[in-house]
């Protein structure tokens, strides 16, 4: 609490705010294929080969639409939606410029879904459980420009519920309130914006993601 007082009068904005929140905020750097997302096609042994692709043919019969891209890989709609399926001991941390990305285990590890992050004027929601990412998030990177989209998971689909996550401290998604446990910003500056978080609660139940213009 003592940290929360001393931010609420902060009137700097982000910056101000990276000095006393470190472990959840880094700087997004653009890629050279702005917009493009990683194709991650490891060396793998024949079982891993055979397991993957199991993966693979199972998620393109429970959402139509989509092309594999590589031997780990689904996207849908040109690349708004991207799966990554790990392979064991092969860590895949990317982020591209222009997604936000999320992963099944702490610490950016297994299967991976990276979802184009952009505004609409009213909102768009995207609902995990058609990528088999359904209370299954726990950990994310958001990699774009500041202040360009406002992201929040939400506890139930089509963004109903309550936010257990999201990239600033505004929130207006059914009772959710302050993701961080920090209060809200002072009107006078931007929300602070946060931008990857390593380790989300145990009890996590994020089953859908909406994006709106930054601030909401």
């Amino acid at each position: 609490m003592k940290i929360v007082s001393m931010i609420c009068r902060i009137t700097s904005g982000v910056m101000a705010i990276a000095s006393f929140a470190i472990p959840l905020i880094g700087v997004a750097q653009e890629s050279e294929a702005s917009g493009q997302f990683t194709l991650f096609a490891p060396s793998m042994t024949e079982r891993q080969k055979v397991e993957t692709q199991k993966k693979i043919d199972t998620q393109l019969l429970r959402k139509n639409g989509g092309q594999q891209i590589s031997s780990t890989q689904i996207a849908y709609n040109n690349g708004d939606a991207v799966i990554t399926f790990a392979v064991s001991n092969i860590p895949n941390t990317t982020c591209d410029f222009g997604y936000v990305c999320f992963w099944e285990h702490v610490n950016y590890t297994g299967k991976k879904l990276s979802l184009r992050s952009y505004p609409s004027e009213s909102g768009h929601t995207e609902n995990l459980a058609q990528y088999d990412m359904s209370n299954k998030i726990s950990s994310w990177k958001h990699n774009n420009n500041f202040f360009y989209v406002a992201i929040g998971g939400a506890s139930q689909p089509n963004g109903g519920g309550q936010m257990v996550m999201a990239n600033t401290m505004l929130d207006d998604i059914g009772g959710g309130c302050c993701p961080f446990a920090i209060e809200h910003s002072t009107q006078h500056a931007p929300p602070p914006e946060f931008i990857f978080r390593a380790s989300l609660k145990p009890d996590n139940a994020m089953v859908s993601v909406l994006f709106k213009p930054y601030p909401w």
